[in-house]
């Protein structure tokens, strides 16, 4: 133990002294083990270089299309995700060669431009979201990607665009070496969004006509939320999604219990004294924010437009650095524990001071074998690879 660690241990044992609360020698040589990497360690990125290999289809006969050019409107515009590196898989950031932008235009500039005819319509590729995660098993390794993206393409010199098609595809490979097949992945992805924009040109797009400023401003909109445009977030129970998004908890006044059975739950008392319990969306209290989650409450805090599983942002850049002292601090009972894996680890509340296991998503597209959760699904608040 070096001595940025031991003094990091004596401030948090000081802390937790001062609020009274007994923390059991073995859950706290877990916090400590299996937090290591992510509280001490810097994370070293791995470059995403998309697979040449995976080759563009033909552009079918009558389709002209004279270039593509892309918008990236992600929610984290410099990050792709997470891929497992080393004996132990720990889980690094994974990133462009350049940026996001600028090697999804450098590729599809190279697959396409043999097709691209004088005179023929311009093709815009908006690109929503791109994560890609990988974990473990018994016996194989599993990668995933979530893409998402709209295509539109011009309708003639008056500098608009036609609405042609949106792809919202997740899916998982396996091999060898899935940190390889990231790249094959987001290129074939590439390569069907642009197969169903040609299919549907030449069937006939319709819908409303935008401006190449306009389709960007819409792509940013969804951004436009008061929880990423307030300064704090304001304190209670957030019953749905949404409320998060504006940052308007519903529930102020509640009780938080704990028991082995059922978790952590949580109980609004009305003024005749009917008690009532609720299943919450998530939780903000002393400036922190978290997600309800199989039965316990997940640490999360922004990154650019999105919510990161604060586990996964390095401890130098998180916001707290004791992201789970003001929670027991306020009334939740239990030990700290420390839930993980080979592949990443995350700390909550635990039922009755025990490990209910590792998190995992619930993705019903993936069956069995689901990732675990490193961020917040922005479309639908749900936690995702």
């Amino acid at each position: 133990m070096n001595k940025k660690q031991c003094c990091f241990i004596s401030r948090l044992i000081v802390i937790l002294k001062s609020f009274a609360i007994q923390i059991p020698a073995g859950a706290f040589i877990l916090l400590f083990l299996s937090t290591g990497y992510t509280l001490f360690a810097q994370r070293s990125e791995k470059i995403i270089n998309l697979s040449e290999s995976e080759k563009a289809l033909p552009f079918h006969a009558g389709a002209a299309i004279n270039t593509i050019r892309v918008i990236q409107a992600m929610p984290d515009s410099n990050t792709l995700g997470y891929v497992q590196k080393g004996i132990g898989n720990r889980l690094v950031l994974a990133g462009p060669k350049t940026t996001i932008t600028e090697d999804l235009q450098n590729y599809l500039v190279m697959q396409y431009k043999e097709q691209f005819q004088p005179g023929g319509s311009e093709l815009l590729v908006v690109v929503k979201d791109i994560r890609i995660n990988e974990r473990t098993f018994a016996m194989k390794e599993r990668a995933y990607i979530h893409f998402l993206a709209d295509s539109w393409v011009s309708s003639g010199n008056n500098g608009q665009y036609i609405h042609a098609t949106t792809l919202d595809t997740i899916f998982k490979t396996g091999g060898m070496d899935v940190t390889a097949g990231h790249g094959k992945n987001i290129a074939r992805s590439l390569h069907i969004l642009i197969n169903k924009t040609i299919n549907t040109t030449i069937s006939g797009a319709t819908g409303n006509q935008l401006t190449f400023d306009q389709i960007k401003t819409e792509a940013y909109k969804r951004f436009d939320q008061p929880i990423l445009q307030e300064a704090t977030y304001k304190p209670g129970l957030y019953t749905t999604y949404d409320e998060f998004l504006q940052n308007r908890p519903s529930v102020e006044a509640y009780q938080t219990l704990t028991t082995k059975k059922e978790g952590i739950q949580f109980k609004i008392i009305a003024e005749n004294g009917d008690e009532k319990y609720i299943v919450p969306w998530g939780l903000s209290r002393n400036g922190e924010t978290y997600i309800y989650h199989d039965r316990n409450l997940v640490p999360v805090e922004r990154k650019e437009n999105s919510f990161i599983v604060s586990t996964y942002i390095e401890a130098r850049k998180r916001r707290n650095q004791a992201m789970l002292i003001s929670a027991l601090a306020g009334g939740m009972t239990g030990a700290i524990i420390a839930s993980a894996s080979g592949m990443g680890t995350y700390i909550y509340i635990p039922v009755s001071g025990q490990s209910s296991g590792m998190l995992l998503t619930n993705i019903p597209e993936l069956g069995k074998e689901q990732p675990e959760p490193s961020h917040l699904d922005f479309e639908t608040g749900k936690l995702y690879f």
